[in-house]
């Protein structure tokens, strides 16, 4: 599937928030060793593709601040009434280079084999496990996912819940 990246302009079938450019340019620069820099084969291109737009369903299901710019759309950018970590209003035909940030980082987890929305044996509530003689316990308030701390940090201050005291992402939550 093609990219049709949102910009602001309220494309009607966007599916990401950020270019592949974008994205070869943004995890290139930070290191990210497992996301192929060009040139690479159609197949590589494909499955980086997949991993933008599954980033952006991801960032799509968050609780932003403000209200979509424009009713009924599945994209969540543009907004109206949004504001910045500063409480600056956000332009009600942008995307936030912080949305687009988020989207490539978590496009970079997701390529290389992290589930941002996992299904979730029993919901996911293990109480213990143990593997041979290795066992392993978490503290009672340990989220029971993967952790993306690197998410608050980039999108703190566009929703209210993100701001919570400790708040923290997980694959499929925040928990405060």
């Amino acid at each position: 599937m093609a990219l049709i990246v949102e910009n602001g302009a309220m494309t009607r079938k966007a599916n990401t928030y950020a270019a592949l450019a974008e994205a070869d340019a943004w995890l290139g620069a930070r290191g990210f060793a497992s996301w192929p820099q060009p040139p690479v084969d159609p197949e590589i291109i494909a499955r980086k593709e997949a991993a933008l737009i599954r980033a952006t369903d991801y960032l799509n299901r968050l609780g932003w601040n403000g209200r979509k710019a424009a009713e009924g759309r599945i994209m969540a950018w543009p907004r109206l009434e949004a504001l910045d970590a500063d409480g600056r209003p956000i332009a009600s035909n942008a995307v936030p280079p912080q949305v687009k940030a988020a989207t490539c980082y978590l496009a970079g987890q997701i390529y290389n084999g992290v589930e941002a929305q996992p299904v979730l044996e029993r919901g996911g509530r293990i109480a213990s496990e143990s593997v041979g003689g290795l066992s392993t316990s978490f503290f009672k308030d340990a989220p029971g996912r993967d952790v993306f701390s690197a998410l608050a940090d980039l999108l703190r201050g566009l929703a209210s819940d993100f701001d919570a005291p400790g708040g923290i992402f997980t694959n499929s939550i925040l928990i405060a």
